[in-house]
């Protein structure tokens, strides 16, 4: 619920914001993707298909959908094991528009998670962990519609700057 401000270089903040680029990732998911299968229901074509094991590793670096987690820019050894991802595509049925794309990522955060901890344990299992449900749903709602422009003054203005923070706290220290 904070607004934040990022004062990094162009092309950081850009593979920061990454998650956020839907059309982007919503495209790389249909480029990666593979055995769809199709239905139609109330205005909507529903498209089901898997990302196969061995190209998730580049989606999830294009994607960054585990920067939520922390767990973004991960080497391609932890993502052995993680099997072919579930994906659902959902288009308008009458202009064949995208309206969203749902990623089911539970399985693929388990068996990374539990691959790092691995190595973290000397090659010892451990229990691990197990995640019941880790899923991203981004809807297109105004495709190229977006302003850059369009934050008010008052969000600018209550923005945590947090380049800023950790500059003051250097200081104090």
């Amino acid at each position: 619920g904070q607004w934040t401000e990022m004062t990094m270089e162009k092309d950081s903040a850009l593979t920061m914001v990454q998650i956020y680029n839907t059309l982007y990732n919503m495209e790389t998911v249909f480029t990666a993707a593979e055995n769809w299968s199709a239905e139609q229901n109330d205005g909507e074509i529903i498209l089901s298909g898997v990302i196969p094991e061995e190209k998730f590793y580049d989606v999830e670096e294009y994607t960054r959908w585990f920067q939520l987690i922390g767990m973004s820019g991960l080497s391609e050894v932890y993502f052995a094991g993680v099997g072919d991802v579930p994906v659902t595509v959902t288009l308008d049925a009458k202009s064949g528009a995208p309206r969203s794309y749902s990623i089911d990522l539970a399985h693929a955060l388990e068996t990374v998670t539990n691959n790092v901890l691995k190595e973290l344990n000397g090659g010892e299992s451990g229990d691990g962990i197990a995640v019941k449900e880790y899923q991203i749903t981004s809807v297109l709602t105004a495709i190229g519609g977006v302003e850059l422009d369009s934050l008010s003054d008052f969000v600018k203005k209550d923005a945590v700057n947090y380049e800023e923070e950790f500059s003051l706290m250097a200081e104090e220290e």
